[in-house]
């Protein structure tokens, strides 16, 4: 730490001043104090040819409390042809030093005491010149969080937070102490001070969204620009009822009626503190007594769904604060139909009658033939045609289909053959081996660029949605590693949603188009494959001399991306999950371990996310988003 005091020697010299006059320092630092002397605006060491040759520095100190001025330094300079100071008498051998070079003032290990007024006395041709300064000692600030925990009650807080920032200071002024959260300011300054002491309070009514919260406090000095902080301990606590936010069932239906065989997602979102616990029950159709606890986290999936899962789902959260349990609630009703009735098959049903009872006469005809047999037969033909009508229907239908199918295949087959002879010199420099960095010789066939990008629908299988945009879905899925073997990897699949529009439908595709256009990079996501049936001529403005698409009929499941699978999530799930005493617990059906972080780990990843960054940017792509995925792979994490 140095303070710098410049002082005016004879009527020639100049006055020079290069830095803070006023300083602030820790108990227990050091501290050097100089004093310039310039003449004729050079510096008395470097001008060897001035007169006089000979002066006597004197530093002397004047303490806050005492104003009494005691001399603690005498140094002779003498400043002819070989300039250099030596030490005449000190006020105690243990604290104060100076330098040979110069006449500067060391203090050693700093206390309370050292504050004050220091004052650089120069005598030097009959003339005497000073300059003072003022020096600031304190101790380091506390800061204090006098209520830590809250408790929500009926709408309100019962009362408000307090927290106090206190510092031991010695100095002409107190510090200035304010308090900030982020970027914003809490208060105006410091609330109580006198010679040694000086204190600021921060107090306001609390809310749930301050839960866990540590609160900044600093302590300046403006004049002798210091600045040091401290934050609030422990961090505050907001405990409040458990409030069950929404109940998602996916995927949405109305009413909430759903075909056999399906997957039904059930998610229960909550918030409270303590953290909430979770408890879903059902009751089935025309049974309300026999209730069935099925899980204890938020989500729950009923697979394959049947006519034994109709029924009421009950989601219940609750939460105990200081021996209060507090309890919400949200029940839905899931129909299920069964798809052979819907689908339009009927059965007949054949009742056999007893012959042994012949107490009842049964009526006959003239001839001898009961009408009821007369009218069974006639029930037979007439099923047997409607069946034979069915068949034949069914039979033309997917004989439809077929020739439907084959058309397409055709078409799709053709317009990949002229998008392969049309290819620009940026594609064909894409699809060379010698650049594919990230393509293996084990690597799955559909992953290579130089193959067929689509990927037969039958080789794809949606697994479990993960997220949802205005017009995807994300989906975990898996997918044959080779054409036409058993062996499976897992993939993201982006699915384009049904009712999607045009707009939409051209923006899928050209985030497709852009993904296989990059090259393969170790931090950047890779693009596997996906599933489309999207005519080029649909994109074609209309030209005289090219024939016009007037029309088009299509027949196919929505579009699909197979994307590489991180299975760490993303990097801010990442990040969360991780960091060592997060306040919010993400609770998900799949329970992933993580490993603590520590500073090297978080800076491969950063050096990561920079490497796929400046991949991007190579191919002018902007990327606007945090969600950066987290694989295993050693380069990737």
């Amino acid at each position: 730490m140095y303070l710098c005091l410049f002082l005016v020697i004879g009527a020639t010299c100049d006055l020079i001043i290069s830095g803070n006059e006023n300083q602030a320092v820790f108990v227990g630092n050091n501290v050097t104090l100089s004093c310039v002397i310039k003449q004729n605006g050079v510096d008395i060491f470097q001008d060897k040819n001035h007169l006089p040759n000979t002066y006597n520095v004197t530093w002397k100190h004047t303490h806050v409390r005492s104003q009494k001025t005691i001399d603690i330094l005498e140094v002779q300079i003498d400043a002819g042809s070989q300039p250099g100071s030596s030490l005449v008498r000190t006020a105690d051998g243990n604290k104060y030093f100076t330098s040979a070079k110069d006449a500067s003032l060391i203090v050693l290990d700093i206390d309370l005491t050292d504050a004050g007024l220091y004052t650089c006395i120069v005598q030097g041709d009959s003339q005497l010149k000073n300059a003072s300064a003022d020096l600031f000692v304190l101790l380091p600030p506390q800061c204090r969080n006098l209520i830590p925990s809250f408790t929500y009650h009926n709408g309100n807080f019962n009362r408000q937070t307090l927290f106090d920032c206190s510092v031991n200071y010695c100095g002409n002024k107190p510090p200035i102490i304010l308090w900030k959260h982020d970027k914003q300011e809490l208060n105006t300054g410091t609330d109580y001070h006198n010679d040694t002491f000086a204190m600021a309070t921060l107090s306001f009514k609390p809310d749930k969204k301050y839960d866990g919260y540590r609160f900044l406090c600093l302590v300046e000095y403006p004049s002798a620009k210091f600045l040091t902080a401290c934050q609030t301990k422990p961090p505050l606590q907001i405990y409040f009822p458990v409030h069950l936010n929404k109940m998602i069932i996916k995927p949405q239906a109305e009413e909430y009626v759903y075909n056999s065989g399906k997957n039904i997602n059930l998610d229960c979102q909550a918030s409270g503190n303590p953290h909430p616990k979770y408890r879903w029950t059902f009751k089935p159709k025309g049974d309300n007594s026999a209730e069935t606890t099925l899980a204890t986290e938020p989500r729950y999936t009923i697979t394959n769904a049947d006519e034994k899962n109709e029924g009421t789902y009950n989601c219940t959260v609750t939460n105990n604060i200081n021996g209060t349990l507090f309890i919400d609630t949200q029940t839905k009703y899931i129909k299920i139909n069964d798809e052979n009735s819907s689908n339009g098959e009927y059965r007949f049903v054949i009742i056999q009658t007893s012959q042994e009872d012949n107490t009842t006469p049964k009526p006959t005809t003239s001839a001898g033939v009961s009408p009821y047999a007369i009218g069974a037969v006639i029930c037979a033909i007439l099923a047997v045609i409607l069946i034979l009508v069915f068949v034949i229907l069914g039979m033309k239908f997917r004989d439809q289909c077929f020739l439907m199918q084959m058309r397409d295949k055709r078409t799709h087959t053709r317009l990949t053959r002229d998008h392969d002879e049309n290819m620009d010199d940026q594609e064909i420099e894409l699809l060379d081996e010698s650049v594919q960095s990230r393509v293996s010789s084990d690597e799955p066939q559909y992953g290579r660029l130089k193959l067929y990008w689509e990927i037969p629908r039958k080789d794809i299988r949606l697994v479990e949605e993960i997220a949802a945009g205005s017009f995807v879905e994300v989906w975990k899925g898996k997918m044959k590693k080779y054409p036409n073997s058993s062996e499976i990897q897992k993939v993201a699949i982006k699915k384009l949603i049904e009712n999607a529009t045009e707009q939409e439908r051209k923006f899928f595709l050209g985030e497709m188009e852009v993904q296989k256009m990059l090259q393969p990079h170790p931090n950047v996501i890779l693009l596997i494959g996906c599933y489309t049936f999207h005519d080029i001529q649909k994109m074609l403005q209309p030209h005289p001399n090219v024939i016009l698409l007037i029309g088009c009929y299509t027949f196919h499941e929505p579009w699909l991306l197979m994307l590489e699978y991180a299975q760490e999530g993303t990097l801010y799930e990442y990040l969360q999950n991780s960091r060592p005493g997060a306040q919010i617990v993400q609770i998900s059906s799949n329970s992933v371990h993580h490993k603590n972080i520590n500073s090297h780990r978080l800076l491969a990843i950063a050096a990561q996310v920079v490497n796929g960054l400046m991949h991007l940017q190579k191919f002018k792509v902007i990327y606007l988003s945090y969600n950066y995925c987290i694989g295993m792979t050693p380069t990737q994490v």
